[in-house]
């Protein structure tokens, strides 16, 4: 398991680095914060978004700030808890968010033959899994 663990950490990080630099200004992590925005059918509060994200309170707030500042997200309270702000994506942020998606694919079908992004695919499930079991 610790091999497992260490190569998907290398994997991870070099594929972040190679991602970051093909994203034209975005994170991978940008990216897919505007993703899950984008995908839900409601605004979502920070807390949701660093558990989608696999992130502490904090780290998601680091991420969140600069994107508020740059206008690819909004954030507002939340009516319902004065504790809690809510966040969608901008239009200025779908736009980044559409050409992210695009580079994104050209980068896969650049560096990732077909049979490997099916054997990358047949395991989603069990990551899902053992990410729940967390």
């Amino acid at each position: 398991m610790l091999n497992y663990l260490m190569s998907n950490a290398r994997f991870q990080a070099k594929l972040s680095r190679h991602l970051d630099a093909s994203l034209n200004g975005l994170s991978l992590h940008e990216l897919l914060i505007m993703n899950y925005l984008d995908k839900s059918s409601e605004k979502l509060r920070a807390a949701q978004l660093a558990d989608l994200m696999g992130l502490t309170p904090s780290g998601i707030t680091r991420l969140l700030l600069p994107m508020i500042k740059i206008g690819l997200i909004r954030r507002q309270a939340d009516p319902n808890d004065a504790r809690s702000s809510l966040i969608e994506i901008s239009r200025a942020g779908r736009e980044k968010l559409n050409e992210g998606r695009e580079r994104l694919t050209y980068f896969v079908e650049d560096n990732f033959p077909l049979t490997q992004q099916k054997k990358l695919t047949s395991i989603i499930p069990t990551l899902k899994d053992l990410g729940q079991r967390l």
